[in-house]
C-alpha cells in the first residue's frame, strides 16, 4: 500500500525519505498476524452501552396514558365475525371491479412475455358473480337470524 502511495502521488523526495525513516519492517511488528487470521477470537458487540446502564434506565421508561385498544368492535375480545366477513366482501367487491376493467383494456406490451392471464375468462363466464352471490347470502342470512324472522309466529 506504501508502495502504491510512493508510486501514484508522484511524491517529493522529502516524502519518500520520511516514509523510508520509519523503519517498516514486517517481519520485525509485534503484530500476530498468524493469530489473526482466525475470526474465533472476533468479540461482537450490539450495543455500546454497558449492561448496568441498560437495566438501570428500565425505571424511567413511562407507560403511556392513551389506550392502545383496537378499532374494531369485540365482545369478550372476539371481534364480529359478520363484520369481518362484510368488510372482506367489501374489499372483494372492489378488487372484483378493478380486476374486470383491467382486463377490458387489453394492454398489449412491446416485448414477448408470459401468456396472458386467465382472468378475463374467469370475470366472462360469471363464477365471480356467483361467489360473491354467494357470500352475500350468508350476509342476508346472518341478518334474517339477528332479526328473528326464523320463528314461525303462526305456527303456535
Amino acid at each position: 500500500m506504501l508502495l502504491d502511495l510512493l508510486l501514484e502521488a508522484n511524491i517529493s523526495i522529502t516524502l519518500a525519505e520520511s516514509i523510508k525513516s520509519m523503519n517498516l519492517r514486517p517481519e520485525e511488528d509485534d503484530i500476530p498476524w498468524e493469530d489473526l487470521r482466525d475470526n474465533r477470537d472476533l468479540n461482537v458487540f450490539f450495543s455500546w452501552d454497558p449492561k448496568d446502564r441498560l437495566i438501570s434506565g428500565l425505571p424511567s421508561l413511562n407507560h403511556p396514558v392513551e389506550s392502545k385498544n383496537s378499532e374494531k368492535t369485540a365482545e369478550n375480545g372476539v371481534s364480529s365475525r359478520i363484520d369481518t366477513l362484510r368488510l372482506l366482501l367489501q374489499q372483494l367487491e372492489v378488487a372484483v371491479e378493478m380486476g374486470k376493467r383491467f382486463t377490458e383494456k387489453e394492454i398489449q406490451y412491446p416485448f414477448l412475455g408470459p401468456v396472458p392471464t386467465r382472468m378475463s375468462g374467469f370475470f366472462n363466464s360469471g363464477c365471480s358473480q356467483c361467489q360473491i352471490s354467494s357470500f352475500h347470502l350468508v350476509n342476508d342470512i346472518y341478518e334474517l337470524d339477528t332479526n328473528g324472522l326464523g320463528k314461525c309466529t303462526q305456527c303456535a
